[in-house]
């Protein structure tokens, strides 16, 4: 079967080459394989015939892929004639990310604890189905070489701060800060180190791929026909709200389509006072007219989505609204229908 993919990992494995990417047809995870010893690709057929260099994230393939070939702690594996695999186009950052942003997981399983590796008695132990390979989204990040000359990411996510192995051996970009980021994740095969004395093997947590992105364009703060949330609580309030980058909120707070519905009495879930503001933005799904959350506490200055909360304090929140600004009052788009219907 001949498929099309979105490359976002070319990296280093042993005895060759780790691709990896999203199909374009049904943008499903897909890691080609060999039959090889460590199921690597040769490296000669991970290079872009036209220019003789690596096939690099974001470039478009073209691979024949003939049955898949699942492992326990790769799911993602395809058996692929690597003779097939041929270079199409270059796709741009700009073009790639409304689609690679469906892709984007807030909480990928291997993240959930703080550990680097995970042990193969987990694989062994339990049948499983969990994804190998995730996509993140960063605000930031380092890169640098230790001491071993190993190269290591370190980033946020979520609460905690990563130390990762930094597997793409062909990016050029020198050590250094990077700014916001998208990062492809992957674990490794069964690995022993040879710095200690167990026999003890692990799968490692790496950072195989990873994609500059431009910086979010922020609405200007002092304009008045500013409608992002940011803006909207600087204007109304005087304060710009702290905004956590967990599942991209700032860069959400950040886009217009905002508006103010109201303030309730309810206790704010991180320092307890009571307070909250309510923003809302209308958007659609299955045809029916919704709005996001945004909340930010009138205390401590804390700003998130409706996700930290529980179902039943989101519902509390929505009810005391309700009876005092109810948000189809004060949402443009809800009116215009309304008035158009």
């Amino acid at each position: 079967m001949k498929i099309q993919m979105l490359v976002l990992a070319n990296s280093k494995k042993s005895g060759g080459r780790c691709l990896a990417g999203i199909r374009t047809d049904t943008l499903e995870w897909v890691r080609p394989v060999a039959l090889s010893d460590h199921n690597e690709m040769p490296t000669d057929s991970c290079f872009n015939s036209f220019t003789g260099k690596p096939i690099r994230p974001l470039d478009l393939v073209e691979l024949d892929i003939s049955e898949a070939m699942p492992l326990k702690y790769q799911r993602e594996n395809w058996l692929s004639n690597p003779a097939s695999i041929k270079f199409l186009t270059k796709v741009s950052v700009e073009k790639a990310f409304p689609k690679l942003e469906t892709k984007i997981d807030n909480e990928p399983w291997f993240l959930r604890d703080s550990s680097t590796k995970i042990d193969p008695a987990v694989y062994r132990k339990y049948k499983t189905n969990a994804p190998s390979l995730a996509l993140i989204e960063v605000a930031s990040a380092e890169l640098l070489t230790n001491q071993r000359k190993s190269r290591r990411i370190h980033f946020r996510h979520g609460s905690t701060n990563w130390d990762l192995p930094f597997t793409d051996d062909y990016y050029q970009g020198a050590d250094g800060k990077l700014e916001r980021s998208l990062l492809c994740l992957s674990i490794g095969e069964e690995w022993q180190s040879s710095y200690g004395t167990s026999d003890q093997k692990w799968h490692y947590k790496l950072v195989a791929g990873l994609i500059s992105l431009p910086p979010i364009e922020v609405t200007p703060l002092n304009t008045s026909v500013a409608d992002s949330l940011l803006a909207i609580c600087e204007r109304l309030f005087q304060f710009t709200p702290y905004i956590s980058e967990e599942r991209n909120q700032f860069g959400r707070f950040a886009t217009g389509g905002w508006f103010y519905q109201g303030i309730a009495t309810l206790k704010c879930e991180f320092c307890g006072n009571s307070g909250l503001m309510v923003f809302r933005k209308h958007f659609r799904k299955y045809a029916r007219e919704m709005h996001y959350w945004g909340i930010v506490c009138e205390a401590c200055r804390v700003g998130s989505d409706s996700k930290i909360f529980t179902k039943k304090f989101v519902r509390q929140l929505d009810e005391s609204l309700e009876t005092i600004q109810p948000v189809k009052s004060c949402c443009h788009e809800c009116i215009s229908n309304i008035k158009n219907f």
